[in-house]
């Protein structure tokens, strides 16, 4: 070894230490598996936010905005088929097949695939 990495470990005036071999016993089956992962529990806390966060923004950039104008105007409108949100008259849908369910009084109601 290098002498001046041994006189930088030693402290002065001390004998330098003896290095003593350690019993090794290895961990048995049954315990094998039980601590695979240990989460704080501020990592456990974040880990559940953090999901229906991610899911959120997922969907605001995989949706594409839609807006129905009917002539006259709808009583009711509805979308069905799959994942879709309505913020006043826009709605947010995600790709897939859709159904768009409308009524207005004196008039048949239009269920057509949007």
């Amino acid at each position: 070894m290098n002498g001046a990495a041994d006189n930088t470990a030693r402290r002065p005036g001390a004998s330098p230490d003896i290095v003593q071999p350690v019993g090794y016993t290895p961990k048995t089956a049954s315990g094998k598996g039980k601590h695979l992962l240990r989460l704080t529990g501020w990592q456990l806390t974040s880990i559940i936010l953090a999901i229906p966060v991610l899911a959120a923004l997922w969907f605001l950039f995989a949706a594409r905005s839609v807006v129905l104008e009917f002539v006259p105007d709808a009583q009711q409108v509805t979308i069905s088929g799959g994942l879709s949100f309505e913020f006043g008259e826009v709605y947010l849908v995600t790709e897939g097949v859709y159904s768009v369910h409308a009524r207005a009084v004196g008039y048949q109601p239009l269920d057509a695939p949007l």
